[in-house]
């Protein structure tokens, strides 16, 4: 990679430019060539000139071709010769080139070189004049035959030039072979130097971005570059956490724009086990209606809002019918936003999978109320095979492989890396709507490792609370390998980051206005007339599903017990306990449901009197809208979880009460007791605590309980679930920008200083 990257071009590039010199190379030492030969003929002249004037005058011509051929045995002198005429030389050596012949001598002035190319290869023929000498002065001199200025004849000297031409050849080799090499040496030295300089230079820049401060590592002039990167990062992150805190401005609208514009994808696929949805036979056809659950109650105005896909298993018995081939249908039946995915479950995958790992396993774990979790191998099975079924139906949903993908609650722990496997490109968030235990208690999972695992793959884990967050890092700390942060709540696993955040999950603020709902005292003369309640009576309300963490036996107990140490509220006050059946088929909550009969039926034994019944316990379903009628027409409304991840029945009331009367009262254990601190906060487990809450709730004044009622209903509007669903969503925005410049400055692969790997940015 770094030879292709950088060396190869360097070299490629100084070896052309050394090719494009050679010919200036060759033209240079053939011209030194040339240099030496010349100088060698003229030494060779000078040495001979008085010899040949001799033998010539002295009429002994074999004498000069003989001396001719002795001095031509040198190898690279091939031919001497003397002339006086033009034509072939009149002495030469024997092995003269015939090729080779003599000028007209009259033009001879200085000596010539020119080189010519004769059979044998090139060579350089040296010509010098030559003139005869002079006659002692005591003889008559005879005139001149010629121009003193004129040759009376010419030595040839003939030199093989191929030498030069080799040698030429061979230093062409060379100089490549040398800028070659040193062309690489040079850019390896460079490379390394540069490596190491961008090195220190990158991690200033990173630690500049993250901290705003500039290290010795980072050069003055990488300052401006380190700023607007900075500056840009602020800017998003202001333009995130703005909107954020004027939550009452949410609404879905707002938050489909918001996803739209700060996330890389606009498909929100939503995963529950429950469906929003269930379609059921009449003999009218279909009919459709709402499952009670807080979750479907909290998402599906996110849905309705982002317009994606939920994926859940269909539960009612025409679900199958009115859905197309492939389980799909968009909903609501009578205003479709958004499509729901059904997929269906065996008998066997129900038990396993709901009843058995989820409901009497995880949710006894979680929920800390003394009932004991069952772990069985058969149900882990059957957990791990739903999971891959969800995975595998959400692939075929997704429209990108950038999908982002909101996993809800504790049946799907191992979801987030069967997705991440199959998208690694996608936004995973997963939010527990329970609460988490510490990581003694979960301990007790046998595959407490392989769960945890499962959820790391996410991008984001979401709690209700920051306790609850907490004891997340610390089971991650306690029973797998990873890296944490605790200032930032992240853990790394690998290349991989996952953010831990506390998002207090809210409800969509109702529009009463379009539902017509009654006013508070007409909903009070329905409810009354219809339970038989009188006028004067007070309500205390308790709506719940029928289960054991939230605490219903409890509070009935406390009220018995307000009446026994309060006998004058006799027939003022009664206690409705609104109980929506649920998961009957698990032991304990057949256990509870006879429980929560068996102490009504005592307390109204002990009590009643007349027409005045002390507790009306509801075992049955109710609309959306019947619910709003009973917090309207209820004087206190109590919520006593044992324990309880968030609980919005709490803020459903706190809404419901346009005319700011009514009083709360809230268990600590449910998250909403963090947020709703205006509440009278009790003690579940302190009986006589909850029955001196009461006697405060009921004779509260109007002035107070409009005090803390506004106080709570202003908290609830701006931080309603459209709010929720933007601080989880943006908190993935974040993230996603973040990761890309993780991924720049990653991506120009820098050694690492000293061993240690560079740091990332937080988020």
């Amino acid at each position: 990679m770094i030879f292709s990257r950088f060396l190869a071009p360097l070299a490629v590039t100084l070896c052309v430019v050394a090719y494009l010199l050679l010919p200036w190379t060759d033209r240079l030492f053939l011209n030194w060539s040339q240099a030496d030969l010349e100088m060698r003929s003229r030494l060779i002249f000078s040495s001979v000139n008085d010899d040949i004037l001799t033998d010539i005058s002295t009429q002994r011509g074999n004498e000069l071709t003989k001396r001719f051929t002795q001095m031509a045995e040198d190898e690279r002198l091939i031919g001497l010769g003397y002339c006086d005429t033009a034509g072939p030389p009149r002495y030469r050596n024997k092995d003269f080139p015939p090729s080779i012949v003599c000028p007209p001598i009259n033009t001879l002035t200085s000596p010539q070189f020119t080189q010519k190319t004769i059979k044998g290869g090139p060579v350089m023929v040296a010509l010098f004049p030559t003139t005869m000498p002079q006659a002692p002065a005591s003889t008559p001199a005879p005139a001149p035959a010629v121009p003193p200025s004129t040759a009376q004849g010419g030595l040839i000297v003939v030199h093989d030039m191929s030498f030069a031409v080799q040698r030429s050849q061979q230093t062409r080799y060379y100089v490549l072979g040398f800028v070659l090499t040193v062309s690489l040496l040079a850019a390896a030295i460079t490379l390394v130097l540069a490596r190491i300089t961008f090195s220190r230079w990158l991690v200033g820049l990173r630690d500049y971005v993250r901290t705003g401060k500039r290290s010795g590592r980072l050069p003055r002039e990488a300052i401006g570059i380190t700023r607007d990167i900075q500056q840009r990062i602020r800017k998003i992150e202001r333009e995130q956490q703005r909107p954020i805190l004027a939550g009452e401005h949410w609404s879905a609208e707002a938050l489909f724009q918001f996803v739209k514009n700060h996330l890389p994808s606009e498909q929100l696929i939503t995963v529950s086990y429950r469906q929003p949805y269930a379609h059921t036979k009449t003999g009218k056809g279909f009919e459709w209606s709402t499952p009670a659950s807080g979750l479907v109650t909290a998402i599906e105005p996110i849905m309705k809002a982002c317009r994606g896909t939920w994926v859940a298993v269909g539960s009612g018995d025409a679900d199958r019918e009115s859905a197309d081939a492939s389980g799909g249908i968009m909903v609501p039946p009578d205003n479709p936003a958004y499509r729901l995915r059904r997929l269906w479950l065996s008998d066997e995958e129900e038990a396993g999978f709901y009843a058995g790992f989820a409901n009497e396993g995880v949710w006894p774990l979680c929920n800390m109320v003394y009932v004991k979790p069952r772990f069985r191998a058969s149900d882990w099975e059957m957990y791990q095979k739903v999971n891959q079924k969800f995975a595998d139906v959400i692939a075929t949903e997704a429209k990108s492989d950038a999908p982002i993908i909101f996993i809800q609650d504790y049946h799907f722990g191992l979801l987030p890396k069967l997705l991440r496997e199959k998208f690694p490109n996608a936004l995973i968030i997963i939010f527990w709507h329970i609460p988490w235990p510490n990581s003694e208690t979960f301990g007790i999972l046998p595959w407490r490792n392989e769960f945890l695992e499962g959820m790391l793959a996410a991008d984001i884990v979401g709690f209700h609370t920051q306790f609850h967050c907490n004891n997340f890092l610390d089971c991650v700390d306690t029973h797998v390998e990873a890296l944490i942060d605790r200032e930032h709540d992240t853990v790394r696993r690998g290349d991989d980051l996952c953010m831990v955040r506390p998002y207090p999950i809210s409800i969509a603020w109702p529009d009463f206005g379009a539902i017509a709902l009654p006013v508070a005292a007409d909903c009070r003369k329905e409810l009354g007339a219809k339970l038989k309640i009188g006028d004067d009576v007070k309500i205390i309300l308790g709506v719940e599903r029928l289960d054991y963490i939230k605490g219903i036996p409890e509070r009935l107990r406390a009220f018995g017990a307000f009446l026994e140490r309060n006998p004058e509220w006799a027939g003022k006050v009664c206690f409705v306990q609104v109980a929506s059946p649920s998961r009957s088929i698990i032991p304990a909550y057949a256990e509870i449901g006879t429980e929560v009969e068996a102490v009504a039926e005592e307390i109204n034994k002990k009590f009643a009197s007349g027409k005045w019944l002390p507790i009306h316990l509801l075992k049955q379903n109710f609309s959306q809208n019947d619910v709003y009628k009973f917090y309207r027409a209820s004087d206190v409304c109590m919520v006593s979880s044992l324990h309880d991840g968030m609980n919005l029945v709490a803020k459903e009331f706190i809404a419901a009460r346009e005319d700011e009367r009514g009083t709360l009262i809230l268990s600590q254990f449910a998250g909403s007791s963090r947020e709703l601190v205006d509440a009278l906060i009790v003690n579940p487990y302190d009986e006589e605590g909850m029955a001196q809450a009461m006697m405060r709730a009921l004779v509260m004044g109007e002035m107070e309980q409009q005090a803390r009622i506004r106080s709570m209903r202003e908290y609830v509007k701006s931080h309603n679930v459209f709010a929720w669903a933007a601080k989880i969503l943006g908190d993935a925005s974040s993230l996603h920008r973040r990761r890309q410049l993780n991924n720049m400055l990653q991506g120009m692969e820098p050694p690492a200083l000293e061993g240690e790997p560079l740091p990332d940015i937080p988020v």
